[in-house]
């Protein structure tokens, strides 16, 4: 009897070894369990509110690239359901003319001091014609290219991309050098492709900013603890990044993004709104604090028809997650 129950309790320190041994082997998730239930719960509130078909979050830790959060979902015959390969479901997307600003400060022969003319909000290139959000309006007329970010102005971004880049070819290999490899599938010209008219992932979008926010140093994103993977040491001179995080404030401060705009905590970001062939995707993607970022945050929206702002869907939505995280880490400074 004795021998059956030594052997029973030396098979059990067997089992319980393997099994931590197993258990060290698997790295941890980066998600915060309660982190993802609130974005849940935000994203689809949002879905309600807006009538929007599809809604997307993801949450990404600055200095590590560690993915916090990561929602999807969709609506399928009258139901909500959840769907994460959304978040890397490659379309079109307005927050790309970040990017194309960036590229352009990087040439040096394009300031954000620089003025542009965006007439009417109505400008035409060759056989594209471009349109600013407020044409209707009248347009904005004479802009600096600091203004022309700050109310996502297509005319002032393409024209600053014409003035810093006569050769095609070459503003793409910058923008590759930048971390964002080209859409092989694209056949427009360079000019809308600088607006965004090609196919980016989310992922795609919330790791170029969120070089932005680290000082221009790119990490990939990753779902398992461990140390950050650089991508590239840094995608753009420091200057630049610095013009681009003023660029990025100013958007939220001083232009289209007042809605984010936080009692809480400084936000910087960019969003944008575009209609393409599945529908009319509204975007917003920033980072907290300003002034020393901790997080980067990409929230989207698809709806079947206007309206469908970007500052005004998504970017409420980020607010939201962010002042939900804010909360939650004053709580735990709090206690310690």
């Amino acid at each position: 009897y004795n021998e059956k129950k030594f052997f029973a309790a030396f098979i059990m320190l067997i089992v319980t070894i393997f099994t931590a041994c197993i258990a060290k082997q698997v790295p941890e998730s980066t998600v915060n369990t309660q982190l993802q239930n609130s974005v849940d719960s935000i994203v689809k509130q949002g879905m309600e509110e807006f009538a929007a078909q599809e809604g997307m979050a993801i949450v990404m830790e600055t200095s590590t690239g560690n993915l916090r959060a990561m929602v999807g979902w969709k609506e399928d015959n009258g139901k909500v359901v959840e769907d994460t390969t959304l978040l890397s479901k490659a379309r079109e997307t307005f927050l790309f003319r970040g990017a194309s600003l960036l590229a352009v400060l990087e040439t040096e022969n394009v300031s954000l001091d620089d003025t542009f003319n965006t007439y009417t909000g109505i400008d035409v290139i060759g056989q594209d014609t471009i349109y600013d959000h407020n044409w209707r309006k009248g347009g904005y007329g004479e802009l600096t290219l600091l203004q022309g970010l700050a109310y996502n102005s297509s005319i002032a971004i393409d024209k600053a991309v014409d003035v810093a880049y006569q050769d095609k070819d070459v503003f793409l290999q910058k923008l590759q050098q930048m971390g964002l490899e080209k859409d092989s599938t694209f056949k427009g010209s360079w000019s809308v492709y600088a607006l965004g008219f090609h196919h980016r992932s989310p992922t795609s979008m919330v790791s170029f900013f969120n070089a932005i926010a680290n000082g221009g140093k790119m990490v990939s994103p990753k779902m398992q603890e461990g140390s950050a993977i650089a991508v590239d040491s840094m995608i753009a001179k420091k200057k630049n990044i610095e013009s681009m995080q003023k660029a990025l404030r100013c958007f939220v401060t001083n232009g289209l993004g007042k809605k984010v705009e936080s009692k809480m905590v400084n936000v910087a970001g960019i969003s944008g709104s575009i209609h393409t062939e599945d529908g009319i995707y509204a975007d917003f993607c920033g980072y907290f604090p300003a002034e020393r970022p901790k997080y980067t945050v990409f929230v989207s929206y698809k709806r079947p028809e206007t309206p469908a702002s970007g500052g005004g869907m998504a970017g409420q939505t980020f607010r939201k997650i962010v002042e939900v995280m804010v909360k939650t880490m004053k709580q735990k400074d709090h206690r310690k």
